[in-house]
Formats: structure tokens, C-alpha cells, sequence
């Protein structure tokens, strides 16, 4: 991106709080506002409980996820060079890690959210889809999702989908 063209990225909400903070503020909700000071915006409390309890029972049925008839390729492994050989969750289970948070730090599964309610819905909490649609100006849509116990240990850096 050529730097002329950065102001125009930007979404309507981030514009007009750079040039006229007054109309954003009359305009945007305290979050949004937060969100374009701060640059991060915190929800406490905005996930209910059960719904974690839900995908914590998913995650302990991946592994007969990974042994049923369906078709699994999009629960793609990622992360450290030792989890490249598993590439599917079915490959995972063969490699003999039945359960994904006792692995090395690193091991990464993408789009869960297909697979499960739970981490669909934790996709969509209310709360978060709504300042999302305020402030990208449309409601925000899922592409991917993207679950791990351990940390990438990846330097920083900014993935495109997430």
C-alpha cells in the first residue's frame, strides 16, 4: 500500500475521528471511541460461562472427530515444524496426540467453528458482533477461525484472516 492511499483504508469510523472528533464522538458509541483512542477494546464478562464449558467438552472429542466418517481436511494443523507432519486432525491422532492441549506449544487447528456450535457461537457473541458492524460499518462475517491451548511463540506479527 502506498502511504497516499493509507487514509483511505481506513473504515469511516477511524476517518472522522481523525478529522473531527466532535462529530465522532456525538456519532460512535463510547467503544468505538475507545477502540480508535486505545487501540484495544476489552468485553468483560460478555461470554457466558456454559458456552465455555461446551467447547471445552469439544475439544476433549476431537479425537473421535478425527476417526469419524465425515470429511476433515479443513481442521488443518499448524504451527512448530514438528506438527507440519500432521497437516488434519486425522493425521494428529495418528502421530499420537489424542488431545491437542498436552501437545508442544505451537500446535494450531483451524476452523473449529465449522465443526461446532460452541465455537461457532463463540464467534458470534452479540456484544462484540454489534461494535464489530459499528465499526466496520457492516456486520462483521466469519472467514476462520483459529484455536490453541499453547502460545505459537511466533515473532509478532499480523495475520491477514484473523
Amino acid at each position: 500500500m502506498l502511504a497516499r492511499d493509507y487514509l483511505t483504508s481506513l473504515t469511516l469510523a477511524e476517518r472522522l475521528c481523525r478529522s473531527d472528533p466532535d462529530i465522532a464522538g456525538r456519532i460512535y458509541s463510547p467503544e468505538v471511541l475507545q477502540f480508535l483512542r486505545d487501540g484495544v477494546i476489552v468485553f468483560p464478562q460478555v461470554i457466558d460461562p456454559q458456552l465455555l464449558d461446551a467447547y471445552e467438552r469439544n475439544l476433549d472429542d476431537l479425537p473421535s472427530l478425527a476417526t469419524s466418517s465425515l470429511l476433515h481436511g479443513l481442521i488443518s494443523i499448524d504451527g512448530k515444524a514438528e506438527h507440519y507432519k500432521a497437516k488434519v486432525l486425522r493425521n494428529l491422532v495418528q502421530l499420537g496426540i489424542d488431545d491437542f492441549r498436552s501437545a508442544a506449544p505451537g500446535l494450531k487447528l483451524n476452523d473449529l467453528h465449522r465443526y461446532f456450535d460452541a465455537a461457532r457461537s463463540l464467534a458470534f457473541v452479540d456484544p462484540v458482533i454489534r461494535f464489530l458492524d459499528e465499526l466496520l460499518g457492516s456486520a462483521p462475517a466469519l472467514i476462520q477461525s483459529l484455536t490453541f491451548w499453547k502460545s505459537s511463540e511466533q515473532p509478532v506479527h499480523q495475520d491477514f484472516s484473523y
